[in-house]
């Protein structure tokens, strides 16, 4: 009898073990398909990001070369109007040394015309 219930236990832990080592087996299989689909998962992730890094690579680069041209013309307006102010100095210098020609081709003329009449008042 002793020895009955030995080889029943026996045959009980051998038929558990047996459990034990399917349900082993099948979780090693999902692991392993869990970590294939988390990998391809993450490969299709990461590509991704690849692909936006690329992307964004590329309009920084667009930007860079739109904000370059900005700036050049940004410089060719800022050149332009600072020639422009310069020749309305001199026009503004210009009038004003227009003007104090005539006014010296006024005060020579009122003089001339002064001494004339002085002349023509001395002459009477």
């Amino acid at each position: 009898m002793l020895s009955a219930i030995a080889k029943e236990h026996q045959q009980q832990a051998a038929a558990t073990k047996s459990k034990a080592d399917q349900a082993q087996q099948r979780l090693q299989e999902s692991l392993k398909e869990l970590s294939k689909s988390a990998a391809e998962s993450f490969k299709i992730k990461l590509e991704g990001v690849a692909d936006t890094q690329t992307e964004l690579e590329a309009q920084s680069k667009a930007l860079q070369a739109q904000t370059a041209r900005i700036a050049k013309q940004t410089q060719q307006w800022s050149s332009s109007l600072n020639q422009f102010n310069n020749a309305l100095k001199e026009l503004g210098d210009f009038q004003t040394w227009s003007a104090a020609i005539e006014k010296d081709m006024n005060t020579v003329s009122d003089a001339l015309e002064f001494a004339a009449s002085v002349d023509k008042l001395t002459a009477q």
